[in-house]
């Protein structure tokens, strides 16, 4: 600002650019000009906002090292080298479909009973619906064998959700436990639940669950869906939780009572 300046204003100059590119706005704000250019001389800028939530710890380390004083500040080839232009980041398709991956959050947070409805949803969602998450998923897995390992994940969203985070994701996103994620399994965790929450998609998921097609889901029918996947405490619960919905009292839930205990425990 004082015309003294070499080389390295420019590794300031594109850590500008690159805090503009990951929160939409610049680093530094003010009422007026002179607000704005006294912020600027004392590098007086921060990460809070929405906008910085979904952004790694690497980034904003990258921009703190850029946009500082000379005596700190990275070379252009110190720039190269920083990790997170060093490791590899999540793709194009990745990083667009960010909002979708963010629901993984939501979805671990579900109870074990919602998990397993949500499954038998998704298995009723048309191509069209899911078409993005489709791509999404086909994304990620990367040696094309139909589901989605720890590593895949791992890799794919690594800077979107912190690191520590990940393993508790992929463990509630893998419903059956079996170590990877299926397609279904996916389609489940990343959809928005208006769309699996359709009247028509519940009825068909109904159906799906009335094994006898006496059109009632008895408590034996429920305990086929969930046993594999719970406890024989995590199972009384859910039959507890069932229970609150059985209207009649007949022990067994008609498509009424069933559609109204998945639009009551929609997350």
């Amino acid at each position: 600002m004082d015309g003294n300046y070499n080389c390295l204003c420019d590794v300031w100059s594109c850590g500008v650019i690159l805090y503009i590119l990951l929160s939409g706005y610049p680093p530094f704000a003010g009422e007026n000009d002179n607000e704005i250019f006294q912020n600027i001389s004392q590098m007086k800028f921060t990460f809070e906002g929405t906008s910085w939530d979904g952004i790694s710890n690497e980034a904003k380390d990258l921009i703190l090292k850029m946009i500082c004083k000379e005596g700190s500040r990275l070379t252009s080839g110190q720039v190269l080298e920083h990790s997170w232009l060093s490791e590899e980041r999540p793709s194009q398709c990745i990083k667009d479909a960010s909002s979708i991956l963010k629901r993984f959050r939501n979805f671990s947070y579900s109870m074990k009973l919602q998990k397993v409805l949500l499954f038998y949803l998704a298995t009723q969602i048309n191509d069209i619906e899911v078409a993005k998450i489709k791509q999404l998923f086909i994304e990620i897995d990367l040696n094309n064998d139909g589901k989605i390992s720890y590593e895949e994940f791992e890799k794919a969203i690594k800077g979107i959700y912190k690191l520590e985070d990940i393993p508790t994701l992929f463990s509630s996103i893998d419903i059956d436990q079996d170590g990877n994620i299926s397609y279904t399994e996916f389609i489940a965790s990343a959809m928005n639940t208006s769309l699996l929450y359709k009247k028509e998609n519940i009825m068909a998921a109904f159906n799906m669950m009335d094994k006898n097609q006496n059109k009632k889901i008895s408590t034996s029918e429920l305990l086929l869906m969930i046993s594999k996947e719970f406890s024989d405490k995590d199972v009384e619960e859910v039959l507890h939780f069932i229970r609150l919905f059985d209207i009649n009292r007949d022990g067994e839930l008609d498509l009424f009572e069933f559609i109204r205990m998945m639009y009551k425990i929609r997350r």
